[in-house]
């Protein structure tokens, strides 16, 4: 799948990621999506402050990972980014053989994943402003076009064969 992957994280997640591998006790895996995910493994600018992630492996990780690195936590305020643990995100499933490493051997202790497809980079929120659907439109219109094969599998697994194009805003590729 034809990728822009990002080899080097621009800041300030470069200081915020190292800072939080120095800090993590143990390793951990992050399973990402969103729009830190869109900016580094599509290339597309997508302006974004947290990290969704939607699961922590192992589990019992969630906690320290919030405390560390959470919308209040000390590198958030110092970096102003931080991590968000999202529970209302539906993931196909076997979503986890998908899973590509963003930066390997970058970390020592934390390993971030995200979906080698873009099967759920996006999910609604109840807080999402019109404004802000409208831009993960037009994002997901340009990713479209751009990987139109890989879109159509996602978008199929993600809102079912026939009502995925008007939940993008726009026809079938």
């Amino acid at each position: 799948m034809p990728t822009k992957l990002n080899p080097e994280l621009p800041l300030p997640w470069v200081a915020f990621f190292d800072e939080l591998d120095v800090a993590l006790c143990k390793p951990v895996q992050l399973h990402c999506i969103g729009g830190f995910v869109i900016s580094q493994q599509y290339g597309f600018s997508r302006p974004t402050a947290d990290v969704d992630y939607i699961a922590a492996v192992p589990h019992e990780r969630v906690e320290e990972l919030e405390q560390l690195a959470g919308r209040e936590s000390k590198l958030a305020v110092k970096h102003k980014v931080y991590l968000q643990y999202v529970t209302v995100a539906t993931m196909p499933e076997e979503y986890e053989s998908r899973l590509k490493e963003l930066f390997p051997g970058r970390f020592e202790k934390l390993k971030i994943f995200a979906p080698d497809t873009p099967t759920i980079l996006h999910y609604p929120s109840s807080n999402e402003t019109a404004q802000r659907t409208k831009e993960m439109s037009s994002t997901w219109q340009k990713l479209c076009r751009s990987t139109p094969k890989y879109c159509r599998i996602a978008m199929i697994e993600s809102y079912g064969p026939t009502s995925w194009p008007a939940r993008v805003g726009m026809t079938e590729p």
